[in-house]
């Protein structure tokens, strides 16, 4: 926990988080991933490019529709009636949505062709479509022209010469809202899943009918791991738990990283880069978030779900120059980020004193409901730490009270945000893993 104060200070300073959501957004201008004073890829309506060329590994796959049967063939079966094969040992995911689409990603350990099978909920299904999995077994297709706002089912089905045979669980998904669009929105937020630990809050986040997921970091922890073998063995330790596969499949995903997807409190500045290369593209491998058009190797992005909502998504951890603590020119966020973000935000700078932004982080393996500082412009910053999804809680959390806190908990516990665009508010719960609400909480913003 060294880092806190250096993040503290960062929050109160500027008024960041580790992802940020402004409920009740007016178009500003700037697309998602827009550079300052430019719109980029993949906003409000705009369909993102499938990200990078077929060269960067983990990018989505791309694939057009298999042959449809002869004119004279029966109807396949419909792919949730078939038997469920053993060869999708991490279960379903569908992640980075856009009003048109999103991102289904599976692994699949078999040698059958595959097909992916999409349906509205209580409609028909869509012409299949031929998915072929990397080298690796990891699929991550960019599926394009859905409806916004619409929910989705979907599942990968082996094939046995042209008959569908088997399919992989099935899961689900909503596209991000039309980008007029001003309705209620929940989501969820979870941080810090420790290996060996069942991590039941997630299974009570799949029961709750979310809009989407946000994964903020230490999703797992890969601590020790140096080769691209050891970091996929990490992640596959948690990815494999019935909480995981039950969640990931219920919801779209948004997801960061934080240090233990690495090790933990790494170092940027003194790490060894085949190291990191290892870890970022195992993270790739095992989230469905886009390779994004032009910068590949880039985390950082938002998301914008109608007027309701638009999710800034952080890199908060692997920009950072430790050396430069305590200095000026002191480095959290690597200078370009901060600029894109402060453009994008542009007047909901905590200093300007616009309201409507909610700052939302994870890390200390406690949760809790508080402002940024106890003074200054951070007093007004309503900060939100979600989790521990699985992990003892911090000692520290006996500590934080009001006036700063109206809430703490060290309990294992998964994160409920419901966002009232017309009131400009939010609902905050915090639910265990029995499914009881240990706090509910609402806020103007």
């Amino acid at each position: 926990m060294k880092h806190a104060l250096t993040r503290r200070s960062f929050l109160g300073s500027v008024g960041l988080g580790l992802l940020a959501s402004a409920c009740g957004v007016e178009a500003s201008g700037q697309g998602p991933d827009a550079t300052p004073g430019g719109r980029g890829s993949g906003g409000p309506g705009v369909p993102d490019p499938g990200g990078a060329s077929g060269e960067v590994p983990g990018a989505p796959s791309t694939a057009g529709p298999s042959q449809p049967p002869g004119p004279s063939a029966p109807p396949p079966p419909r792919a949730e009636g078939l038997p469920e094969s053993l060869r999708f040992p991490l279960g379903v995911a569908a992640g980075d949505a856009l009003t048109h689409g999103a991102l289904l990603w599976t692994r699949y350990t078999g040698s059958a062709p595959l097909e992916l099978v999409l349906w509205e909920e209580s409609g028909a299904e869509r012409p299949g479509i031929a998915v072929t999995p990397d080298d690796a077994g990891y699929v991550t297709l960019d599926v394009a022209g859905l409806t916004p706002g619409a929910r989705y089912r979907y599942a990968f089905v082996e094939l046995e010469g042209e008959t569908r045979a088997r399919r992989s669980p099935a899961g689900a998904f909503r596209t991000a809202l039309d980008e007029g669009a001003v309705e209620p929105l929940t989501f969820g937020a979870v941080a810090c899943n420790g290996l060996g630990k069942p991590a039941l809050p997630l299974a009570q986040a799949a029961k709750a009918n979310l809009d989407l997921f946000l994964f903020l970091g230490d999703t797992t922890y890969c601590d020790g791991a140096v080769t691209l073998d050891e970091f996929r063995g990490k992640w596959a330790e948690n990815l494999t738990k019935a909480s995981f596969q039950a969640l990931r499949s219920a919801t779209s995903l948004l997801a960061t990283w934080d240090d233990h997807e690495i090790t933990d409190d790494y170092d940027p500045e003194t790490l060894a880069p085949e190291v990191f290369a290892a870890a970022h593209r195992a993270f790739f491998e095992h989230q469905p978030l886009r390779r994004l058009a032009g910068a590949p190797e880039r985390l950082w992005r938002s998301r914008r779900w109608g007027r309701t909502a638009e999710f800034f998504l952080l890199d908060g951890r692997s920009e950072r120059k430790p050396s430069t603590r305590g200095r000026a020119d002191a480095t959290y966020l690597s200078r370009a980020q901060l600029d894109w973000l402060k453009a994008g935000l542009a007047a909901s700078i905590e200093t300007e004193a616009i309201g409507g932004v909610l700052w939302v982080s994870g890390d200390f393996h406690l949760g809790s409901i508080g402002r940024v500082s106890t003074s200054g412009a951070g007093a007004r910053a309503l900060e939100v730490l979600a989790g521990p999804g699985d992990q003892p809680g911090n000692p520290i959390v006996g500590s934080l009270r009001e006036p700063q806190f109206d809430f703490a908990t060290g309990t294992s516990n998964y994160t409920r945000f419901e966002l009232d665009p017309v009131r400009r508010a939010v609902t905050v719960t915090f639910v265990d893993g029995q499914g009881q609400e240990l706090v509910k909480k609402r806020y103007a913003l």
